[in-house]
C-alpha cells in the first residue's frame, strides 16, 4: 500500500513536471515556426521497428503545406534522431510524451501512469489547434496520445481524423494498440490480406510502402499508393 502511495505521489510530481514544461517551452516553440498558415499532422514515433516503417510511410506523403508533429516516448530519445536523420527537408516539431508502460510494471502501475499520460497529451494537444490528422502504427506510447485526441474531438468538438496503419509484421492477428484504436480510427490499414477479411474496417493496399521488397512494378506501386494517400488528403481533414 505504501509503495502504491509513493508511485502516486512520484508520478504526480512527473506529470506536474511535464505540464510547466508545456506552458513555459511549447508555447514558444509552436508559434515560432508559423504553424497557423500551415495544416499540421501528427506522427507518433516508437522503439523497435515502429519508428522505421513509419519513415517509410512517410516518404511518400511530400507536401510543402505540411508541418509534422512528431510524438516520441521520453526515453526513446534514439527514434527522434533517427527521424531528423532521415526526414531532413520536412518541416517538423517534436514533442515528448511520458511511457503509460515500462517493462515489468504491474497492471495497477501501469494504469496510474495511463492516467498521467492521458491526461498530460489533452493539455500537450490542446494548443494544437491545426493539426487535422494524426498517424500511428501501432507503438504502446500512441494509446493514450490517441485517446486524448478523441477525447478532445468529442468534448472540445475538434475536428481530427486518426489514421492507424497496423505494423507489417502482423499478418494474422492484431497489436494490443490496434485492438484498444480499430474502433476510433477514420482508417484503419493493414497489410495483411488475412487481416482484411477478419477486420471489416480494415483497408488493404498490398506492400505500398516496399519496406522490405524493393522489386515491385512501378505501375501497380504507383496505383496502390495512389489509392493510400487519396484516403489521407481526400477524406475532409483540411
Amino acid at each position: 500500500m505504501l509503495f502504491l502511495f509513493l508511485c502516486i505521489i512520484i508520478n504526480t510530481l512527473v506529470f506536474l513536471w511535464f505540464v510547466i514544461n508545456i506552458f513555459l517551452k511549447s508555447s514558444n516553440t509552436y508559434k515560432d515556426k508559423g504553424r497557423n498558415e500551415m495544416v499540421e499532422m501528427g506522427v507518433v514515433l516508437g522503439s523497435g521497428g515502429h519508428t522505421y516503417e513509419m519513415i517509410q510511410i512517410l516518404k511518400q506523403i511530400k507536401n510543402s503545406n505540411i508541418l509534422f508533429n512528431f510524438f516520441y516516448s521520453h526515453n526513446d530519445n534514439l527514434s527522434k534522431i533517427k527521424t531528423e536523420n532521415e526526414l531532413v527537408n520536412y518541416q517538423k516539431n517534436f514533442f515528448v510524451i511520458p511511457r503509460c508502460r515500462n517493462v515489468g510494471d504491474s497492471y495497477s502501475l501501469s494504469f496510474i501512469k495511463f492516467i498521467f499520460s492521458f491526461l498530460y497529451c489533452i493539455f500537450l494537444t490542446y494548443k494544437m489547434k491545426n493539426m487535422k490528422v494524426i498517424i500511428v502504427n501501432g507503438p504502446g506510447v500512441c494509446v493514450p496520445l490517441v485517446y486524448s485526441l478523441i477525447f478532445r474531438k468529442y468534448i472540445f468538438l475538434k475536428n481530427i481524423k486518426i489514421v492507424y496503419i497496423e505494423s507489417i509484421c502482423r499478418v494474422y492477428s492484431l497489436s494490443l494498440s490496434a485492438k484498444l484504436l480499430y474502433y476510433f480510427a477514420d482508417l484503419f490499414v493493414v497489410f495483411s490480406e488475412h487481416l482484411k477479411k477478419k477486420y471489416k474496417k480494415a483497408k488493404y493496399y498490398g506492400y505500398t510502402f516496399e519496406l522490405y521488397s524493393k522489386k515491385k512494378k512501378k505501375k501497380k506501386k504507383k496505383k496502390l499508393l495512389n489509392n493510400f494517400i487519396s484516403f489521407i488528403f481526400y477524406m475532409p481533414f483540411f
